[in-house]
This record gives structure tokens, sequence and C-alpha cells, in this order.
């Protein structure tokens, strides 16, 4: 590779042990004899690619190769010399999972469900492993990014960073549907009865795929909504927090503290609805058939407007409980380049910095509050995402929340699932301080072990980085079923089986 800058809109493959970078045949490379595919709107244009990024058979053939350019460009530097050497060796032990699964099966015949599933399992191991090699080498490829270095290492790092994110989004994609889908894919698997296991598992995989592309990761016990659910939940959460008397489109914005209605207020989820139902109830520890109940709950709701929800929705900031009085809340922001920036509001004009540390405010008709513990899960979710997008200021985000606000003895979330959605979502590992204390977390007999948490996290990042945005034209086209869809999970009167 030489010097220069790869373009914007361009994410390379670095070529490894499996491509030659003179091959007449196969996508075109670019001038650093690096495969490109095109990125839409600064994501991996997915599906149409996914073939020339994975090879036929489905696995990713080219990252050990990148795994190395990264280890020979650390390893000139001495005190990155350890480093280099472990993604060394993972690139080596990566080289040769991909080389025998993709021989076993080119060799094995297509089985019935039962029998697909044993090699869907073996192939599911090694994407996991794909993922952990790129948390594992991407920090270290941040941190030297961050420092002093050469302008050709940086034109090689940056490059493989490109790649590295590029790969990891196509890899999220494939792992979320062996978590979640792993029985329709072994199903789908086993129409193709005349072909090998090799020939047939792509097929299968992108079929799959595509299904839960084109439905928003929706179905409904495994993720997503369906429009009565929706309608249902947005107009119980309209009604809670809106003053009396007012008109059914609209509600109140405790953030902006002001009456919104029609396109200017939704209804937000604090918890994604695409982690799924089941995925919810085991976070949360709370038994599996209670799952919709958990994701549909008018305290996983809140109303805000829509340019709040949006920086609510990519982590700028988050809300958390006033440690200096019980049933009050705080509005924390993480994002510091907000706050200079003023925050879209109807009436007085006002910046984010006016309202960074400042209580929410509920209208004084509205007795509902959101659940802490659903904040608490947005809120490591939120530290996670911007330590490993290496968001400016995020080493700081843990001081900025006192041990107070969590100290109350209660189950906030499954212990082994926040571990996997730190490694999941953060790159942190066992070491980290970060994970030290264990506040509020829990472990009891329901646990499921480590790779039913590591499955969960993968399915919470899905619905954070895949998800498909519901545009408010099928909400409102939903809404004049109002009249029509009774809630089925809420009474007249009725507590909320779910409480703080």
């Amino acid at each position: 590779m030489s010097g220069g800058k790869v373009p914007k809109h361009t994410a390379s493959l670095a070529i490894g042990p499996f491509e030659s970078a003179s091959s007449a045949s196969g996508p075109p490379l670019n001038k650093y004899g690096l495969l490109e595919y095109p990125l839409v709107s600064g994501r991996v244009k997915q599906l149409p690619k996914f073939k020339e990024a994975f090879g036929h058979k489905g696995l990713p053939r080219q990252l050990p190769g990148t795994l190395r350019s990264i280890s020979g460009t650390l390893r000139t530097t001495e005190s990155r010399r350890a480093i280099s050497e472990e993604l060394e060796s993972v690139a080596d032990s990566l080289a040769s999972q991909i080389t025998t699964s993709e021989s076993s099966y080119d060799e094995a015949d297509v089985g019935t469900a039962a029998e697909n599933k044993v090699k869907l399992q073996e192939r599911k191991k090694i994407l996991d492993e794909c993922a952990a090699a790129i948390s594992k080498a991407r920090p270290h490829l941040k941190k030297v990014l961050g420092s002093r270095i050469s302008v050709e290492e940086r034109d090689i790092l940056e490059s493989d960073e490109k790649f590295l994110d590029g790969y990891d989004n196509m890899l999220l994609r494939a792992r979320s549907v062996h978590a979640r889908d792993w029985a329709r894919l072994a199903t789908d698997l086993s129409g193709h009865q005349s072909k090998k296991l090799g020939a047939a598992y792509f097929t299968s995989l992108v079929s799959v795929m595509q299904d839960a592309s084109a439905h928003g990761l929706a179905f409904k016990r495994s993720g997503g909504r369906i429009p009565q659910d929706q309608t249902a939940f947005k107009r119980r959460v309209f009604a809670a927090y809106r003053p009396n008397g007012e008109a059914e489109d609209t509600s109140w914005c405790p953030v902006t503290r002001e009456l919104c209605e029609g396109d200017q207020i939704h209804a937000a989820h604090i918890v994604p609805r695409a982690v799924g139902e089941e995925n919810a109830a085991y976070i949360f520890g709370y038994p599996p058939e209670d799952g919709h109940l958990i994701l549909w709950a008018t305290e996983n709701g809140l109303s805000l407007s829509t340019h709040v929800e949006k920086a609510f929705d990519k982590a700028r900031f988050v809300i958390i409980p006033d440690p200096e009085c019980d049933g009050e809340f705080k509005l924390v922001v993480l994002d510091r380049t907000l706050l200079p920036k003023p925050m879209p509001t109807l009436g007085a004009q006002q910046l984010w910095k006016d309202v960074d540390g400042k209580r929410l405010q509920f209208h004084k008709d509205s007795k509902m509050r959101p659940m802490k513990r659903f904040l608490y899960f947005h809120m490591m979710c939120s530290l996670f995402r911007r330590r490993r997008n290496n968001c400016e200021g995020w080493e700081h985000d843990r001081a900025k929340f006192p041990t107070a606000i969590w100290a109350t003895p209660d189950r906030w979330i499954r212990r082994g699932v926040l571990a996997a959605l730190a490694r999941e979502i953060g790159d942190m590992h066992a070491s980290d301080t970060f994970l030290a204390n264990k506040l509020g977390t829990f472990s009891d007999a329901s646990d499921k072990g480590a790779e039913a948490d590591r499955d969960v996290a993968t399915m919470v990042r899905a619905s954070q980085e895949l998800k498909v945005e519901d545009s408010e034209d099928e909400e409102d086209d939903q809404d004049e079923e109002d009249d029509e869809d009774k809630d089925p999970y809420v009474h007249e009167g009725d507590e909320h089986p779910i409480t703080h």
C-alpha cells in the first residue's frame, strides 16, 4: 500500500490469504490493491454487495488479511509490538477456522432442519469469533490513529479502519440472523436437498436476511412491531403525558417543556422494540411470557419532540433519576458539541446547555414517569456506543453520573447481559475498569449462560444499528383505525403489572 487517502464514500477490504490482488476475475481493486464496495449514506450497502465482501460461502475470508495489515503497521513501534503479535495470532486462528469451516460445508450434504442446526451452530461460533477479533483490534486502531504517526501509517490504518467498520456491520447482520432466526435459516436450508451445504448456505442466509431487512427486524415475538401495537402504544404514551382536555394528537414533551402536536411529537421507546419480547424479558429478569408487556409498557415510552427523540436515539443525551428527589428525572448531555446549539422548540429559544443537568418538567396533570431500569439500560448502551465510536469525551462520561442515582437496591439489569453488551457494543472486555462496578445488576437461576447473553447483546446492537426507521406516515395511516383498535393490554383503571 502506498500514500494517499481512500475516497470518502469507499470502504476497502484488504486482500487476505484467499484472494490474489492480481486476479483478473472478481470485483475491481482500487489503487491500493484493495477490493472496493460503495457506501450509501455512510453505511455499507448491505445485501447487494454481501457476496463480494463475504464470498459465496458466507464467511469474511479477507478479515484475517486486514488484521495482519494492522498488525504489521503496529509492529513498527516497540510499545505496540505485544498487541501486534496478539492480532497476528488472532488472524492466523481465524484463517484456519474459516478454511476448515468452508471445507466442511463443501463436503456436507444439506440435511434436515435438525441436522442443519448443528452445522449452523458451528458457523455461528466462527462469525462470533470474527466479531470478537474486530472488537479487539478496533480500540487499538483508534488509539494509534489518535496519536502522532507517519502519513503512510495513517493512510494504511484509516483504510483498514474503514474495512473493519464495513465488515463489522455486515457481520452484525449475519450474526443477528443466526441469533434470532436460526430455526428459519435451518428450515430454509432443508429446502435445498440437491445441493451441498456450502452452496446452499449463502442463498438461505441472504434470503432470511432480506426478509428480516424488509420487515425492519420485525416479527411479533422476536422483535419489531405490528401496526396495532404501535398505534396503541402511541395513544397510551400521549395520553399519559399530555395535559387534561387537550386533543388526542397532542402530547407534552418534558425536555422542551411544551405541548406539541402532529409530527412535532413522537412516542419514543426507551428499550427499542426490535430488541424482541423474549430478549427484553430476559434482560430485566421477567418471565418470558411478560416480554410483550415490557416492550409495549407505557413506562417504556417517552413523549418527546421529534428533534429531541432523534438525539435520544443517537445517544447524544441520557435521562437519569434525580438523586435529590425521588420521582424526578434529569437530562445529561453526553455529546458536548450539542451544548452551544439551539434546541428546536415551538416557544422561547433555548440552548441545549440550558437543559443540561436540569430536571425534566412533566406537566402537572401527568403522573406518568419512565421506568428507572429502562433508563439505566439506555444510559449504559449509550455509554458503550460512545466508547466504541471513540466519541469526543467518552472517557469522562461515567463521572457524570453519581453512584447515588442507582443506589436503591433493585435488579436493574442481568449481570451477564450487561457484560455482553459492554463487549458487543462498547468493545470492552473483562479487564476494563468500566465494568468493575456491578451496582444494580443481578444473576439468578434463570441465567442462560454466556452464549445466550452474547446473542441477546447481538440483538440489542442490531436493534440500534440495523433497524429500519419507521416513518411517521405509517403511524398516521393507522390513526384512522384508532377508534376500532382496542388496546388488549391495558384496561380502564388498571395499573400496569410492571413496577419500578
